[in-house]
């Protein structure tokens, strides 16, 4: 997805000849950029279904991390519906005790997805002064 080559210059002399033919607005050149992006890397929508084996996978390389998903299914046959996840690595866990100041920060953003929603972050310092990750969950926001 990142070639340096193609800079903003070359791709407006590249797609030059095709432009002059057709008359859009703005608006609609960023809604083919998004949904061209979309087919190649795939939906959001395909990306949540992915959560359950990447977790699975996950248990089997390390059995004792702790991790939560929360799916919710409304209609009887209908694929869940992600509201919640939560995740921990035991290797954090132990490296925080082993290795980082007892005072840990607690942080969220906003995501700007369809299905909105924070990601809540703790982590701490350690002896470098640098951030250290501890745990992360995504929450539904407020409705």
């Amino acid at each position: 997805m990142k070639n340096r080559q193609a800079t903003v210059e070359w791709l407006s002399n590249y797609y030059m000849e095709s432009f002059k033919e057709i008359q859009i607005r703005e608006a609609k050149c960023y809604r083919v950029i998004t949904v061209a992006l979309e087919r190649l890397r795939g939906s959001v929508e395909e990306h949540y279904a992915l959560l359950g084996p990447y977790l699975a996978e996950l248990r089997k390389v390390n059995p004792t991390f702790l991790f939560s998903i929360v799916c919710d299914s409304e209609l009887i046959g209908a694929p869940p519906i992600f509201k919640r996840l939560y995740i921990g690595f035991d290797a954090l866990k132990k490296g925080f005790l082993d290795g980082c100041r007892p005072i840990i920060g607690l942080d969220g953003c906003f995501l700007k997805t369809f299905l909105r929603g924070q990601l809540l972050t703790v982590v701490d310092t350690d002896g470098n002064n640098q951030m250290f990750p501890i745990s992360w969950a995504v929450v539904e926001g407020e409705h």
